[in-house]
């Protein structure tokens, strides 16, 4: 049995709650809350939890919650995230109503990004996690955190000379294996040459 319950809470942003019993696998609560912060601003809650009577040797108590938001803070920040969170790796595996799409999913990702993009550098900062759903164990690997810098070819000074780099810097934090961090700087620069107007080399 399945009922959802429709809730306009204003223009600006909507939810819709289903209540729904199985006969052998108990009572399951799904959410959704839909936002429109501004033109530029709107984003996604939705989560489900249910009290499992046939969870076997696990905890009954299964769900998931899901964040989609997507953010324009000026002409050139963005923030973005796509967080996500399951209790168990078979959650959608047990239910034949799952999509198809939920039920063979491979990994588990969750992305927050917040990036500086302007005609001369790029500047990325990303909070990841991915959770592998096909074994038994636990296996997670997240960047917590992760910047990274781009630098465009841009002309170094007044010599005929382009310089760009790509520099990052990212702590790895792995379930079953020690944590580590890196850090890559790669530094380019460009002598362009161009010996007859037919052919150009750098």
């Amino acid at each position: 049995i399945k009922q959802p319950f429709f809730w306009a809470i204003s223009r600006s942003q909507d939810a819709t709650l289903t209540t729904i019993y199985r006969t052998k696998r108990g009572f399951e609560l799904d959410g959704q809350y839909r936002y429109v912060l501004g033109e530029r601003s709107r984003g996604e809650l939705s989560g489900r939890y249910l009290h499992d009577w046939e969870s076997g040797n696990e905890s009954p108590d299964r769900g998931d919650v899901r964040w989609l938001h997507n953010q324009i803070l000026s002409p050139t920040w963005t923030f973005k995230a796509d967080a996500r969170y399951q209790s168990d790796t078979r959650l959608y595996r047990d239910f034949v109503d799952s999509s198809v799409t939920d039920r063979t999913q491979r990994v588990l990702d969750s992305n927050v990004f917040l990036t500086q993009d302007t005609s001369r550098y790029m500047l990325l900062g990303l909070l990841a996690s991915t959770e592998d759903l096909t074994g038994t164990g636990e296996s997670r690997l997240s960047r917590l955190p992760e910047v990274r810098f781009l630098w465009f070819p841009a002309r170094l000074f007044s010599l005929p000379l382009t310089a760009e780099a790509d520099t990052s810097a990212v702590f790895f934090e792995r379930s079953q294996l020690d944590n580590a961090g890196r850090l890559d700087l790669h530094p380019l620069v460009h002598l362009p040459v161009a010996p007859f107007p037919w052919l150009a080399s750098t």
